[in-house]
């Protein structure tokens, strides 16, 4: 009969003892990959008719979108739904009963003329990130109450001191 390495039993029990601690350590509302969140910063997002506004630190950038975007950001930010929903208001409901969260949305880069946004929604332990128009990441934030972040170097390069 040939005997076992002597090592064999700890090595397993060191193995599960690991295994043991990530799963008692999980939580479910943690992306399972950190998002670096360098160079960015929370801002708050408001409405002003057609223009959607970013503001933080001094700072605020607006961008003129469409009035149908503008009704939909703005119907989220007061929590309504008018007589039928949106396409956010059901992108939401879609999210919610396959359990699909959005973890976080920002604003990054500005090329050609134009605002780039991403959103990175998580089921389960997959992280996606997804390019978006910054008018649906932000329909979606609103409705989902989670942070929007943009570029702090956009925000200073584009955005209107408002603290002078």
């Amino acid at each position: 009969m040939k005997k076992k390495p002597a090592l064999a039993l700890p090595i397993a029990t060191g193995i599960a003892i690991i295994f043991l601690l990530y799963v008692l350590s999980y939580n479910p509302d943690q992306p399972p990959f950190p998002i670096s969140s360098e160079g960015m910063v929370k801002v708050n997002v408001k409405m002003n008719g057609n223009g959607l506004q970013f503001s933080s630190e001094c700072f605020a950038v607006t961008m003129n979108i469409h009035e149908v975007q503008a009704l939909s950001i703005k119907n989220g930010i007061d929590n309504r739904i008018d007589v039928r929903p949106l396409t956010h208001d059901i992108m939401k409901e879609i999210f919610t009963n396959f359990d699909i969260k959005v973890v976080e949305v920002r604003i990054d880069s500005f090329e050609n003329e134009i605002y780039n946004a991403k959103m990175f929604i998580r089921q389960g332990n997959k992280l996606l990130e997804l390019d978006s128009r910054p008018s649906d990441a932000i329909g979606m934030a609103v409705r989902t109450g989670v942070p929007v972040i943009f570029s702090r170097q956009l925000l200073e390069s584009k955005g209107v001191n408002t603290c002078r």
